[in-house]
């Protein structure tokens, strides 16, 4: 094996077209977190291009150039998820996590969590773990990915008092009554005991049962709006994707 040759388990987040035949793909790595790989005359070279599309999950061969681009050399392909292609709901939802997961940085300390949150979240989503509904797949994503960034607040007391919390303020956390005077109530989301549960619940479960959380329709449309507000503000970017996916889901005036 050439002694430039660098071997890694990755997941493409996005195609770019590069030039007229080269793509640039960025991966989801296990070892190095977030790189760009450069895949030269791709479209004239290449006869199967699954490995270089969105969802594709492979073990890729790299090559370092002299001026340091990591180049495409081969790669085997572990799973690509075809059943998300089929739906255009649950496409979007994929293309969600992949376009959140952008915002890894590419040096980061333990990439790994990232991209096992990203590989069972589009196993989940693509139905092989059994019927789950959509919509919860994406909030569990929105929280989960939240908290291993360090976003995400204990919904359990108000961050001031200990007391039970009954507001959200998006720089603070979570906060009762009386604490959350100090804030102007454009600052302010008001959020119920089931919010407050199904965030601890998410927070505190792993595998299939993170999903198995009940809770009132308006309820969880309110928490459905505020994990989706609070990603992005967090993150400081709105998420073409969850636009789309607000179009197709959300009932218009």
């Amino acid at each position: 094996m050439s002694r430039d040759l660098l071997e890694l388990n990755g997941i493409v987040i996005k195609v770019n077209p590069c030039r007229e035949n080269d793509i640039l793909l960025d991966i989801l790595s296990d070892e190095r977190g977030r790189i760009f790989v450069f895949v030269k005359n791709a479209a004239k070279k290449v006869k199967n291009l699954t490995f270089a599309s969105p969802f594709a999950y492979s073990r890729f061969e790299l090559n370092r150039s002299s001026s340091g681009l990591l180049v495409y050399a081969g790669s085997t392909l572990h799973d690509y998820f075809p059943e998300l292609r089929t739906d255009v709901i649950k496409m979007t939802v994929g293309q969600y996590f992949c376009e959140i997961a952008t915002s890894v940085p590419e040096k980061i300390d333990d990439p790994q969590v990232f991209l096992s949150l990203l590989l069972n979240s589009l196993y989940v989503l693509s139905g092989r773990a059994g019927p789950i509904e959509t919509k919860h797949i994406k909030l569990v994503y929105e929280i989960a990915f939240l908290h291993l960034f360090g976003f995400m607040p204990d919904s359990s007391s108000c961050a001031s008092c200990d007391a039970t919390p009954c507001f959200w303020h998006f720089d603070e956390g979570f906060l009762c009554e009386k604490c959350a005077s100090r804030y102007p109530d454009h600052e302010l989301y008001r959020v119920n005991g089931a919010i407050l549960s199904c965030i601890g619940h998410i927070l505190n479960t792993s595998g299939g049962k993170r999903y198995a959380f009940k809770m009132s329709e308006d309820s969880f449309r309110a928490l459905q709006w505020l994990s989706e507000e609070y990603i992005q503000y967090k993150l400081e970017r709105k998420f073409k994707t969850l636009a789309i996916y607000r179009e197709l889901i959300y009932e218009k005036p």
